[in-house]
């Protein structure tokens, strides 16, 4: 057992044995320990006491060597925390996702409660907004989705969009129901609603901002369209499958077209064969033309083409352009008349207006044009009589006049001026009338003029005339191709 006794020099010992024996370990003088300190062993030495520290701090070791002291107490808090780059430091840290400036997306939040930090992607209103600058603080709509960077950044009042990809839907404000995959899709709308964009850029050329029901996959889209489908981009996509069509048979069939310019499709009604007791056919491509075609020489006992017997047509040897069955004029001299004409003796025309729908069209070649030395007429459509007659429904030029188009109806006559010059090269040209006799439709080349007035009731039939102004005609100056004409009865015989 430990005793405790005192020695010379009022010091007090500690240790085992009696006295002063070497076994005992002086504390020190009679008031020499410091007040309030800890009692500090030093081997063999005098026991000395700590420094009493001040309040809160606390005994803390110094390491073997080294008397412990009353330091400050560490804190009770976290000291430091590492990331990806770079650490954060403090008794108190904060993790936030810096709503103010959409540095995560205006959805994006931790929320602290107690001892909980919740990390929340979804607002109350049902919307998650991903991405830098993604949706904004001043969004009331409801049920958006957006993932990116800037997707749906100026969205306030708009509902239920979805929008992945940088900068898709940017723009929009109030729109609805835009569905968007791909950088920038219809990035420029504002108020648009019921888009699909599928696809880099898909749409971002709809600038007005209110563009609306277009479906764009993998097409950049049209400035102002709206309800419009696209698929595939020009000069890109080169070939188009669909599956699930072939072999599969429907009611109420059409057919599908394309318009090859502008590649929208459409519907048509499937053709059908011609009744041949409503429909009058009339085809002549002039491959066997001996003074008359093959084809009306088996009727030139009623209808035959009439040709004038000084200047007729005949054939060409040899095919123009790889067109075969060609006729021409040959060379006319002064007031001289080179035609062809369906009709007994150059009068008694086929054909009344009024009893169903007609068509007649000349293809031709117009090889010397008219000019101020030799000047001649062109004439195509159809009359009552190839000397000239008083019902008429025609084209014709000369050298310095444009293409006129003519009705005429018993001598009242309406001219229009077509704007459109005697060119050299293939025309197509075609007059169509419409069952009621109420439209006279003309057709140059495709240019299409529609004339009312003084359309003849009285019969008329196809021509094709030269008739030399001045000058001479040269021979070929014009090739005539094909002749047809379609009359659709109104009431079947």
């Amino acid at each position: 057992m430990a005793n405790v006794g005192s020695g010379a020099s009022g010091n007090t010992y500690i240790g085992t044995g009696n006295g002063k024996s070497g076994t005992y370990v002086p504390i020190g003088t009679l008031s020499g320990l410091t007040d309030h300190g800890v009692v500090i062993a030093q081997g063999n030495g005098a026991f000395v006491a700590s420094s009493p520290g001040t309040a809160g701090q606390i005994l803390t070791s110094n390491g073997a060597s080294a008397d412990p002291t009353f330091q400050a107490a560490p804190s009770g808090g976290i000291v430091t925390i590492d990331g990806d780059t770079g650490s954060i430091t403090g008794s108190t840290v904060t993790i936030y996702a810096n709503q103010a400036t959409q540095q995560a997306g205006a959805t994006v939040a931790f929320v602290n409660s107690g001892t909980t930090s919740t990390f929340e992607v979804t607002d109350t209103s049902h919307n998650t907004l991903i991405g830098k600058f993604s949706g904004n603080s001043s969004l009331s709509g409801i049920r958006n989705t957006a993932l990116g960077d800037s997707a749906l950044f100026a969205l306030t009042g708009g509902n239920e969009n979805v929008s992945v990809g940088a900068s898709s839907l940017a723009a929009l404000t109030t729109g609805f129901n835009n569905s968007c995959l791909g950088y920038g899709a219809f990035g420029y709308i504002t108020s648009g609603s019921q888009n699909i964009g599928i696809g880099d850029g898909a749409g971002y050329l709809c600038k007005n901002g209110n563009e609306s029901g277009n479906i764009y996959l993998g097409h950049y889209g049209v400035n102002g369209e709206s309800n419009a489908m696209r698929l595939g981009l020009d000069g890109v996509t080169s070939t188009a499958y669909m599956s699930g069509v072939n072999g599969v048979t429907v009611s109420n069939q059409l057919m599908v077209v394309m318009d090859s310019a502008t590649e929208q499709m459409g519907t048509a009604p499937i053709p059908t064969s011609p009744n041949p007791n409503q429909v009058i056919t009339l085809v002549d491509d002039f491959t066997s033309w001996y003074f008359e075609s093959a084809f009306l020489f088996e009727v030139q006992s009623v209808y035959p083409w009439l040709t004038d017997s000084l200047y007729p047509f005949s054939g060409v040897a040899s095919p123009i352009g790889g067109y075969p069955g060609l006729i021409t004029n040959p060379s006319i001299g002064a007031a001289g008349i080179s035609y062809l004409y369906m009709g007994q003796g150059g009068q008694n025309p086929a054909f009344i207006l009024g009893f169903g729908a007609i068509t007649v069209e000349w293809v031709f070649n117009i090889i010397t044009p008219p000019d101020g030395t030799n000047d001649y007429f062109i004439t195509c459509g159809m009359i009552d009589s190839v000397s000239g007659g008083l019902n008429w429904l025609i084209f014709q030029a000369h050298f310095g006049q444009n293409w006129q188009l003519i009705n005429s109806f018993n001598a009242s006559t309406t001219t229009t001026d077509s704007g459109i010059s005697i060119t050299t090269g293939w025309h197509k040209f075609s007059i169509s009338v419409d069952a009621i006799r109420s439209t006279a439709t003309y057709s140059l080349d495709g240019n299409i003029f529609t004339i009312s007035p003084d359309i003849p009731t009285l019969a008329i039939s196809p021509v094709f005339r030269l008739l030399q102004n001045s000058g001479t005609v040269p021979a070929g100056s014009v090739v005539v191709d094909l002749f047809t004409l379609t009359q659709t009865l109104t009431t079947s015989r």
